[in-house]
């Protein structure tokens, strides 16, 4: 049974199973909610040089109100952002600093990439997290999973699998001593040069 981060509710989360499936170029997984900040850690001992950190946020409110088409929201969005030329121990200190907050909102998202080889790490909805390489050595990054107890499968079931209009599952916002993502984000911004990279459909 997986353990969820705060910021999910699903009814069928006794039927998911923390394990991982690799796909071409890429590993994804259901993690426990107390392992995921561990695994950024991992990747980001996995590989040398410099490193970018990602942050996604949902679109806020108000900005959707003006991407209507016709009065209707057509997509909902997500703002991304990005702070580059990380070195390992910066990395890590901010990440001891966010990724509580992050990995535990339900719906903000957060990754590290490196710049070197272009190999990223990033948590998703509901207890997913996925990591993305160009070269074939996939196990450097399968490593990361079996350090950390997660059993291999040829079909990974993610709650996306369980979801019907009977069964919704749903993400929310959390706060940590008074401040959700979104204050974050503003934080971040003055102290460490977060930039607003772009606005994509969620």
């Amino acid at each position: 049974m997986l353990k969820m981060i705060e910021g999910a509710e699903i009814k069928d989360f006794d039927k998911l199973n923390e394990e991982y499936e690799i796909k071409e170029k890429r590993i994804v997984a259901n993690v426990n909610a107390d392992k995921i900040l561990n695994m950024l850690y991992d990747f980001i001992d996995a590989n040398e040089g410099l490193y970018f950190l990602i942050v996604e946020v949902p679109t806020k409110t108000n900005d959707e109100e003006q991407l209507k088409e016709n009065g209707k929201i057509k997509a909902f969005h997500k703002d991304v952002y990005y702070r580059d030329g990380m070195s390992k121990e910066f990395a890590k200190e901010v990440l001891s600093n966010i990724g509580d907050l992050f990995i535990n909102d339900g719906m903000a998202h957060i990754g590290i990439g490196n710049h070197y080889n272009n190999s990223e790490i990033m948590t998703a909805k509901y207890n997913v997290v996925s990591i993305w390489f160009e070269d074939n050595d996939v196990g450097t990054y399968e490593k990361i999973f079996i350090n950390n107890g997660i059993k291999k499968t040829d079909t990974l079931k993610t709650a996306w699998d369980f979801f019907s209009g009977e069964n919704p599952g749903k993400s929310i916002c959390i706060d940590r001593d008074g401040k959700n993502v979104y204050d974050t984000v503003e934080i971040l911004k003055d102290s460490i040069g977060l930039y607003f990279a772009e606005r994509r459909e969620d």
